[in-house]
């Protein structure tokens, strides 16, 4: 579909691309007509600016909340029941000392009556 324009006898052609079948539209514009185009045009600019303003609020909403879905208890301070079951841990680090009591710490006994 293709607009066509008549501007003070200058004939101005805007493909329109649409689903259906292609047909043309004259729309003749003189005087008070073109003001209201003009007008319209700044309205839809408006909005426009309006829409981006929320895209770009909401593309930060949704940055916030993937970074929040990231976390579990090895990056954060949760806890590690609140991982899910799947969570693999990574693995504990030999430090080289045997489990137990230490060689040369004190020893507790409990002294009977």
């Amino acid at each position: 579909m293709n607009l066509v324009f008549t501007i003070y006898g200058m004939k101005f052609i805007l493909p329109v691309f649409t689903n259906e079948p292609p047909q043309e539209e004259v729309i003749s514009l003189k005087g008070e007509n073109y003001f209201n185009l003009v007008k319209r045009v700044e309205r839809l600019e408006a909005g426009i600016d309006r829409l981006e303003a929320e895209n770009a609020k909401l593309r930060e909403e949704n940055a916030e909340l993937k970074r929040c879905l990231g976390l579990n208890s090895t990056n954060s301070s949760k806890l590690p029941s609140s991982d899910p079951p799947s969570m693999k841990y990574p693995p504990r680090t030999s430090t080289g000392r045997r489990p137990g009591k230490q060689e040369g710490a004190k020893g507790h006994k409990k002294v009977f009556p």
